[in-house]
């Protein structure tokens, strides 16, 4: 059976009604009140109908308990029935056409006062039910109402004659509607006698002290010819500036409506404004005002080609030959009548008004509609547009949101950050503040606007909200997420979703990423929700990109910097989590080893799954299959492999647990472990970090914030030993060999190699299987033959060797007292990636510049201070270029003790330089302090040892940064002061 909407509506209030309880009664009244007023009068005498079936009318009925919450809503109801202009019709209805079980509302005499005693009925009102039901359809219960009303006629008279004026509750006429004294006023005047029941001097009695209540200057016009019978015609002036005929609250609802048919002329000009007020003279409050403003907003260019309904002043009432003085306006003078409301009700209070702008009707659909509303609130202030009527929610919500969308899309005419009264965010902490100038950025600065948005998003108006959003997202992100860090309204939803869509942004290459990042994380009282989000945010930021190990080497210095490795490795993302912890272990923040067995202690077999498919993907050799190249990787290697170090560590932790997990898990456990069973033989499971013997301790206790000790078990400080770094740099795409880099000394002997470059030999594998003995030796352990190819006339493009080099290198060569050294490219995995050569080709040039002779050469602090620039920078570009050019100098480390004095002293001035300002942090910064204290340990006349003086000169202000490295500084004989 298919209903229509008003059929459905109709049933569902006989459902409500019918079903009312004590603990659904408000809800359900609620839900009713909502289906009258949007199926309006058929759907209130539906309702009137429902309850007036629901009741028991009989003479015998007790109150028993099963009708009182029909009985109390009927109550409320008829208390306000009276008042409706549909009263007798609806009463009427009701009452003549009660639903089929309602067997108690049969015409008899004793019907009305069984409903007057049900009702609780006063004097006044039994007189007006009995009036209203003498129009029933029933001639029965028409009689019966007669004879009713001819019952309490008398004494209602008696009462109201007889009572003092001021003090009459039960019969007083005063609540009455002018339609139903006009019907009471009828009844006395034109029935019979005989169906009155009262003599005539009751009757002029009534009518006298009637008059006393309403004289003749403020009787409503409906009423004078029954009152006031004797006098002349009625003036019309009397009757159109009499409203009191006219229902409380039309005139209201129609002043807007009236001007609006009247068009743009009524209003064209102060004087025509005046006339119409005058011919219409309406109600004027604030909500009367603020309708007003809001229908000349939503028609302003809307009425162009409609004709006026009437000209005021001459038309409707007079003869009409008054013209206007101009009939071509094309849009309302909201300022004429602004000025003229002022001056026929001084009084009126415009900061109200402008809180009732909050009304059904008003949108703002365009920015000159916004101007005509602001303009018409300051010009009759004389004061600042009061903005905050805006921070809150309105019952209007489409309203508020269309004035919200507009503002910020013409910022020139209503800027929310221009307001004196409103919230600013505080950006004094960005490095590059947002531009002032710009005001659709600007306008983002209002804490308020960010307030109101997410409070409307908690509504049914998310979906336009999230929309308001997508500007500040793409063109302001760092002012947005400081205005949803700083407001103070709780964790939302949308606040939540905003954060987590911005925070790609800061883990990436955002000019004010450190800063931003700092602030969410240790700010807001260190909020655990946004600590979450951030943390979430790293995980999906590395997942969603494939894997990419930049993405993770970056997500790795941020949680260092915040001191959040700890939090990041506690994540659910388990794929995410070992990767990173991975990564961090070869930069020995972390002992892989622990690591791993707290985990599968703390998770247990959900995570050795994750761990077994986190191998597959990451080391194909523990499924039988060959290991790619990292170029034919996803991504052209960023994707990286595992060292063989890290697949031993994680298999032996793997086969240490496989008697506590799953049959299915062990196998695989098992099957893995042989087939990398030569891996697990040749390369011995290191034991938490390795420690190499002789090696230097960690130089850099405080080096960027976040390193130091109190880390979590299984997370070392880096100030653990690390492995010494004069090993030859790992496979690189980039040439390495003094030559290759064409950027560097030509005129040292390094030209001869870059002339003639020898012939490419076939590849071997990383040195990352050679020992080596301490940094005071760095060529202790090394084969004879490697050591010979790393002289300048023999370097390769990459790291090579041939004949008995070539063999040595294929095997796993180990004494007891060996350890294996340290890959460059393991801990710091940005050194080994890959650039165009038009990269390459600008780093060269650069280089050239700064080795120039001095009338064309370039600063070293010009050269620095562009590297910080191209760090920072916003294009990829110049960022691979700030890389590029950070490569070849630390790969070029190994020759600078061949360079020409001046070069080398150039070079010096570059290396410390980029200490100074910060241009390398994290393991970089570590490198860079062990290559300047390696210098410096060399002989006082040697080449190396004025390249280390002078690179530390250059930094020295920095030295107190870093005090174990000043110990180490104090321990070098040649450094110490006699």
């Amino acid at each position: 059976m298919n209903l229509d909407s008003l059929s459905l509506a109709l049933s569902q209030i006989s459902i409500l009604v019918a079903n009312l309880t004590k603990k659904n009664y408000k809800q359900s009244v609620g839900e009713v009140a909502r289906l009258v007023s949007q199926h309006g009068p058929e759907a209130d005498r539906h309702l009137l109908r429902c309850l007036f079936s629901a009741v028991d009318f009989s003479s015998e009925s007790k109150t028993n308990g099963k009708d009182v919450h029909q009985t109390q809503y009927l109550v409320d109801e008829c208390s306000s029935l009276v008042a409706k202009p549909s009263f007798i019709s609806s009463l009427c209805f009701a009452v003549d056409n009660p639903l089929s079980h309602q067997k108690t509302l049969k015409p008899s005499p004793q019907l009305l006062h069984q409903i007057s005693k049900v009702l609780k009925l006063t004097k006044v009102k039994e007189v007006v039910f009995g009036l209203a039901l003498t129009h029933s359809a029933s001639t029965d219960l028409k009689n019966f109402a007669l004879q009713y009303v001819k019952q309490r006629l008398p004494d209602f008279l008696r009462l109201y004659i007889d009572a003092d004026q001021h003090s009459r509750p039960e019969a007083s006429l005063a609540d009455l509607s002018v339609e139903i004294l006009h019907l009471l006023l009828t009844h006395l005047l034109y029935r019979s006698k005989d169906q009155l029941g009262i003599p005539a001097t009751q009757t002029a009695a009534f009518l006298k002290a009637l008059k006393k209540e309403f004289p003749v200057e403020q009787v409503p016009v409906v009423l004078v010819p029954l009152l006031y019978s004797d006098r002349q015609d009625i003036t019309m002036d009397r009757i159109t500036n009499d409203p009191s005929n006219i229902p409380k609250g039309v005139m209201d609802a129609s002043l807007a409506d009236m001007l609006q048919e009247m068009g743009y002329a009524c209003c064209a000009s102060p004087d025509d404004c005046k006339k119409t007020l005058k011919m219409v003279n309406p109600n004027l409050s604030p909500g009367v005002v603020a309708k007003v403003i809001g229908m000349m907003a939503r028609t302003h260019d809307t009425l162009t080609d409609s004709h006026p309904l009437q000209t005021p002043g001459g038309t409707i009432w007079g003869d009409g030959r008054e013209t206007r003085s101009d009939g071509s306006a094309s849009s309302w003078n909201i300022d004429a009548f602004v000025d003229v409301i002022k001056e026929v009700a001084p009084h009126m209070n415009f900061h109200v008004v402008a809180m009732e702008l909050d009304h059904p009707a008003l949108i703002i659909k365009d920015g000159k509609a916004l101007q005509m509303v602001k303009n018409a609130i300051v010009r009759a202030t004389q004061t600042e547009f009061p903005v905050e009527i805006l921070f809150k929610v309105w019952n209007n919500k489409d309203g508020q949101l269309s004035w919200i969308q507009q503002a910020l899309k013409f910022p020139e005419v209503f800027c929310f950050s221009d307001f004196h009264s409103s919230r600013k965010v505080v950006t004094d902490i960005l490095k590059s503040p947002p531009e002032d100038e710009n005001k659709k950025i600007a306008t983002w600065k209002s804490l308020e606007l960010v307030e109101v948005l997410l409070k409307l998003a908690e509504t049914e108006k998310a979906d336009q909200v999230q929309l308001l959003f997508t500007f500040p997202i793409k063109n302001c992100p760092d002012l947005l997420l400081l205005a949803l860090l700083q407001v103070q309204s709780s964790w939302s939803f949308m606040k939540s979703e905003l954060i987590r869509a911005l925070m790609p942004t800061f883990l990436g290459n955002h000019a004010n990423s450190g800063i931003i990042l700092h602030y969410a994380w240790s700010g807001q009282g260190r909020s655990p929700t946004i600590q979450k989000i951030i943390i979430k945010s790293m995980a999906e930021w590395y997942l969603n990109a494939e894997n990419d190990q930049t993405r993770l080497s970056r997500i790795l210095d941020i949680a260092q910097d915040l001191k959040a490795l700890l939090l990041l490795l506690s994540t659910q993302q388990y794929n995410f989590m070992i990767d990173l912890a991975c990564l961090a272990s070869r930069r020995e923040y972390l002992k892989l080893e622990k690591w791993m067995t707290d985990k599968i202690r703390e998770i247990g077999e959900p995570f050795v799954k994750s761990t077994l498919t986190f191998l597959k993907r990451k080391a194909p050799q523990v499924s039988g299959l060959v290991p790619p190249e990292p170029r034919d990787l996803p991504g052209g290697g960023k994707t990286g492999v595992l060292p063989t170090e890290t697949i031993a560590t994680i298999l032996a932790c793997l086969q240490a647990c496989q008697n506590n997990v799953s049959p299915e898990t062990s196998d695989v456990i098992m099957q893995m472990v042989s087939n990398c069973s030569p891996l697990l033989n040749s390369v011995r499971p290191p034991q938490g970090v390795i420690q190499p013997q002789n090696a230097l301790p960690a130089l850099s206790p405080h080096i960027g914030p976040g390193l130091g000790p109190g880390l979590a078990p299984g997370i070392n400080s880096p100030m653990d030993p690390m492995p010494p770094l004069q090993a030859p740099i790992g496979t690189s795409a980039t040439p390495t060999t003094p030559g290759a880099i064409q950027g560097f000394p030509p005129g040292g002997p390094l030209s001869g190699a870059f002339s003639n470059p020898p012939p490419a030999a076939p590849q071997f594998p990383l040195l990352s299987t050679v020992g080596l003995g301490s940094m005071n030796n760095p060529s202790h352990g090394m084969d004879n033959s490697l050591r010979s190819n790393m002289r300048p006339g023999n370097m390769m493009t990459n790291p090579v060797g041939t004949g008995a080099t070539g063999a040595a290198l294929n095997q796993p060569p180990r004494t007891p007292g060996s350890v294996k050294p340290a890959d460059i490219s393991n801990l710091w995995p940005e050194l080994s990636q890959t650039f165009p050569p038009e990269i390459d080709e600008e780093a060269n040039r650069i280089f050239q510049k700064i080795y120039n002779q001095p009338q064309d050469q370039i600063k070293v602090d010009d050269v620095l201070m562009k590297l910080k620039k191209f760090k920072d920078s916003t294009v990829k570009k110049e960022r691979d270029v700030f890389m590029c050019m950070l490569r070849n100098l630390f790969e070029e480390y190994k020759f600078y003790h061949q360079y020409p004095e001046r070069e080398l002293m150039i070079t010096a001035c570059l290396f410390g330089g980029i200490i100074e300002q910060g241009l390398v942090t994290y393991m970089a910064l570590g490198i860079a302090l062990r290559y300047i204290l390696d210098a410096l340990r060399k002989s006082p006349d040697s080449k190396t040892f004025m390249f280390g003086i002078t690179a530390l000169d250059k930094f020295k202000t920095r030295l107190k940064e870093y005090p174990q490295y000043c110990q180490h500084l104090a321990s070098i004989l040649s450094l110490t002061i006699p």
